[in-house]
């Protein structure tokens, strides 16, 4: 257990296990990341940092442990409903549909959002982290290039207005310039009150922020 106040605390596991046959994904674990904190996990590839991000996402089922957000056990709750609570997941590959526009991608993330006024200021939001994807609103997502994709899936993932925002290898297969974007608007996403779950190869740049 976590010695913090369950107030300060957004989300905590609590001997947290993944399986996949015979294969472990992840043993026992146990974290919390409190209100506007930005938590980094660090490993190489098959180290389960994306299994862990798809467990707390309610993508895979646990197989052992408890998940509290916000000091209740979501543990068996569905994945639409993590999302309607405050969790929104970037994951890895980037995942945008590609056939759909810049705009249309944002608003599928926005689907749980009711209030206008907040998905506009939302939206806002958005465009200032990634000025290019305003641009590109009619553009199909497909035709971005990787860094502009790993922007709008975060930008989508934004449109929910989470609470909790986990990233799951925002950098990987990025020009360096766009690294550098990318990682500021996480800095700033920080800064706009949103916790962070950062599951990141490049150490350097995690640790940085």
């Amino acid at each position: 257990m976590s010695d913090h106040s369950s107030s300060e605390i957004m989300i905590e596991t609590q001997g947290l296990s993944k399986y996949y046959g015979d294969f472990i994904a992840v043993e026992d674990l146990s974290f919390s990341i409190k209100e506007g904190e930005v938590v980094a996990f660090l490993g190489p590839n098959g180290a389960g940092k994306s299994t862990l991000m798809k467990t707390v996402m309610g993508l895979v089922p646990a197989a052992q442990g408890q998940i509290l957000y916000r000091g209740i056990n979501i543990t068996a709750v569905g994945t639409a409903s993590r999302v309607s609570s405050g969790l929104s997941l970037s994951p890895e590959g980037r995942l945008v549909f590609p056939e759909l526009t810049v705009a249309d991608n944002l608003e599928l993330g926005a689907y749980t959002q009711n209030c206008a006024t907040t998905k506009k200021r939302m939206k806002d939001f958005v465009f200032e982290l990634f000025p290019r994807l305003e641009e590109r609103l009619r553009q199909e997502a497909g035709t971005l290039s990787g860094g502009e994709q790993q922007m709008l899936a975060i930008g989508r993932a934004m449109m929910s207005t989470p609470k909790l925002l986990l990233l799951d290898e925002p950098s990987l297969g990025i020009a360096p310039s766009l690294v550098d974007l990318i990682f500021a608007a996480i800095t700033k996403i920080k800064q706009n009150g949103t916790s962070v779950l950062l599951v990141e190869q490049n150490a350097t740049r995690a640790l940085g922020i």
